[in-house]
């Protein structure tokens, strides 16, 4: 997939937002991970790299994709991985508060690709 450069910062408290992200399971995998990551210094190497997708109406859709709003991806069947989303962006999380920021960025986008399909109401799931 597409990387993009940095986590997103948001001009709330350099990059912290104070509102609540409703990631629960998510979050608690990345910070044990995170943590399994600080433990091994030295002994391991372990990199996380996250990818955020919406899926809506049977289009798949790209919310880290560095430019203005997500785009579509298609689904394309590798010889030895199977089905793999072709193209979408993947970002590196070197702390916690990298992934909770392009969390946070991800599901900005995906309300305000929400508000621009009120006509055409439809409910999304999102992948992490």
């Amino acid at each position: 997939g597409r990387r993009a450069p940095h986590a997103p910062r948001s001009p709330q408290q350099g990059g912290r937002s104070k509102r609540r992200m409703p990631w629960g399971i998510a979050v608690s995998v990345l910070e044990s991970l995170c943590d399994f990551r600080e433990r091994s210094r030295g002994k391991e190497e372990l990199r996380i790299w996250i990818s955020l997708v919406e899926v809506r109406a049977e289009r798949i859709m790209d919310l880290l994709h560095p430019g203005e709003e997500s785009r579509e991806l298609e689904i394309s069947d590798h010889p030895e991985l199977g089905p793999v989303l072709v193209g979408r962006t993947e970002v590196p999380c070197f702390e916690m508060s990298d992934a909770l920021s392009w969390l946070e960025f991800g599901t900005v986008r995906r309300a305000m690709s929400t508000s621009c399909l009120r006509s055409n109401r439809s409910r999304s799931h999102v992948m992490l």
